[in-house]
């Protein structure tokens, strides 16, 4: 981080993270091949978000309450989300390929060219 800050190079930042659910509905129930003491020690005491939460509240930036309206108001634009995409009409076939690049939906110079990001 050092570098990347004080000589402004490209740095590649590797995080290990936990999956906390199974890749697919094949393998949802991550209980069945993990032991749920291990998935409520990592919640306890790896989860980078109560981590965070922890430090904010021990450096008295944020309090309990403020804390729980956060928290409900992400739930509520999670639900309303979802309940936007199960009234919403299926896609055309025809948009398969809509929205799926903004340089190539949007014929920029990049999307045109197929040069991106540090290939100027």
């Amino acid at each position: 981080m050092e570098r990347a800050r004080n000589e402004l190079r490209p740095t590649v930042l590797e995080i290990a993270t936990y999956r906390y659910y199974g890749h697919s509905v094949s393998d949802a129930n991550a209980k069945k091949y993990r032991d749920p003491a291990e998935i409520e020690k990592y919640r306890q005491f790896h989860d980078p978000l109560r981590l965070w939460q922890r430090q904010l509240l021990a450096e008295g930036i944020i309090t309990e309450p403020q804390i729980a309206e956060m928290d409900a108001a992400a739930q509520a634009e999670a639900d309303a989300a979802v309940e936007f995409a199960r009234t919403s009409p299926l896609p055309e076939k025809a948009d398969i390929f809509s929205d799926v690049y903004y340089e190539v939906d949007r014929q920029t110079h990049a999307g045109r060219t197929g040069k991106h990001f540090f290939n100027d």
